[in-house]
């Protein structure tokens, strides 16, 4: 009997401990997201935010605050601050929000580059931080991102090439990279994907003859690429 007891005893206290280790995680997590929002909302003046209700309030679960989407676990799924006077940059902290699967920050006033952390929000779908003023280039590793479905980067001042990684992006339907300073060739590697609806990369620096395999995209249905300096017909599909 008394070796039975103990046995339950241990399994109990095993059971707590348990509970224990994944409540502070939980914990830290938390901790470690609020933090990157608030840091997001220093790096964008976010006191001259247009709309800002529960932003900075910490007593308030962050995700009642404008623009956060959370899922049951308080994880946050979803910034959402379009057209919102946002005026600075996107702070690296922002890679912390490791659960995000959409962020929309366009039509504001974002300067300086992407920065490389996103890459650590591996479940993102949606990336829309069109017209801004951001600088750099687009992450070379963006294909960390395997479950993208739509890139729009489009307005912007970024410069360097197109990532031959970005074809690795197997879900992307949704291309936009419109109006910046992206120079050097069209691969022909993007037509490797194959799920892709709009490819828009008018208005660059773009300069090579059109990729033929580009005819192998059957489900695109819209395709810019005008002011460049590419040639070549636009390939049959």
């Amino acid at each position: 009997i008394w070796k039975v007891s103990l046995q339950l005893l241990i399994l109990v206290l095993v059971i707590q401990i348990t509970c224990l280790v994944s409540h502070l995680e939980s914990v830290d997590d938390s901790i470690m997201q609020r933090n990157a929002l608030n840091l997001l909302f220093q790096s964008t003046n976010g006191m001259d935010w247009s709309l800002r209700d529960g932003w900075g309030d910490n007593a308030r679960s962050y995700c009642s605050w404008y623009g956060v989407s959370c899922d049951v676990s308080s994880n946050v799924i979803g910034l959402s601050l379009n057209s919102n006077n946002l005026d600075g940059t996107l702070p690296p902290s922002i890679g912390n929000l490791t659960g995000l699967l959409a962020i929309s920050l366009a039509r504001n006033n974002l300067i300086g580059s992407i920065p490389v952390e996103i890459l650590n929000c591996a479940s993102l779908k949606v990336i829309n931080v069109s017209y801004n003023a951001l600088v750099g280039s687009i992450p070379s590793e963006i294909s960390k991102l395997s479950r993208l479905e739509e890139l729009n980067l489009g307005f912007n001042l970024l410069s360097g090439t197109l990532p031959q990684m970005l074809s690795d992006c197997a879900e992307l339907q949704i291309l936009r990279l419109t109006s910046n300073r992206i120079e050097g060739a069209i691969y022909p590697s993007l037509s490797q994907l194959t799920n892709l609806k709009e490819l828009d990369v008018g208005v660059n620096l773009l300069s090579s003859t059109l990729p033929e395999s580009l005819g192998k995209l059957t489900q695109l249905t819209s395709f810019l690429v005008g002011f460049n300096k590419v040639s070549g017909a636009i390939p049959e599909s």
